[in-house]
């Protein structure tokens, strides 16, 4: 049997190691439609995404088997800073009227309010690692005046927060 020896310094880089470096969960875009001129600095937290599969269950004689059925692709939630001028809770607004207007009760048609987007996994020098293309994203959930008002708070920055439902994924 060999011996290796593994040290704190040889998974962190250090002289002499292999070149193995955490990915960090706080280099990260979601990058939105275009049309909607979010930011990407205002993006604060986001959901990944989480895929699924049910089994179906075959009886086979005095067993079971197992089968996959359809996945399924969880939502995923984000929250973004607003600005002093509200133009990000304005331009997420828009997006999701797009596909249920509160202000006329018309519910819009999917080639109307599906878009893709990219959530991209980074390097701490901004240079992308993974990224991955939700497609057919749509805002099924959204709270564009953020978590309230309170008096008593102390200099808090509104948050929008808001879910992502999408047909698929698809690593690039």
């Amino acid at each position: 049997m060999v011996n290796v020896p593994i040290t704190a310094c040889h998974i962190a880089g250090g002289k002499g190691s292999g070149s193995y470096e955490g990915r960090r969960k706080n280099n990260f875009l979601l990058v939105f439609p275009a049309q909607f001129d979010v930011a990407r600095w205002t993006l604060q937290r986001c959901d990944a995404p989480t895929l699924s599969n049910s089994p179906i269950r075959i009886p086979y004689g005095n067993q079971e088997k197992k089968m996959p059925s359809a996945g399924e692709i969880d939502d995923i939630t984000f929250a973004c800073f607003d600005d002093m001028e509200g133009k990000v809770s304005t331009a997420l607004y828009n997006w999701y009227k797009l596909g249920n207007n509160p202000e006329t009760g018309e519910v819009g048609e999917a080639k109307d309010c599906k878009f893709d987007c990219t959530l991209i996994s980074a390097k701490p020098n901004g240079e992308a690692v993974k990224q991955w293309k939700l497609l057919g994203a749509w805002l099924s959930q959204l709270s564009p005046l953020g978590d309230g008002f309170d008096m008593g708070a102390k200099q808090e920055i509104v948050m929008i927060t808001g879910t992502i439902t999408m047909d698929g994924i698809k690593e690039e």
